[in-house]
């Protein structure tokens, strides 16, 4: 997963399978906490893509 943007409303992320996402931004002040929420997020919508195929 790699962050493309951030700003105050959303976020843009680039799973490892090549897609992008744009998200509404959760308000994370924890950065830690913020990277992990996204890297469950990007893994899960990898999943979901393989599943449709």
């Amino acid at each position: 997963m790699r962050l493309l943007k951030h700003t105050d409303t959303h976020i843009y992320i680039f799973t490892n399978d090549k897609h992008q996402l744009k998200l509404a931004n959760p308000g994370h002040k924890n950065k830690d906490e913020l990277y992990k929420w996204l890297k469950i997020i990007a893994y899960d919508y990898d999943i979901m893509m393989k599943g449709r195929q």
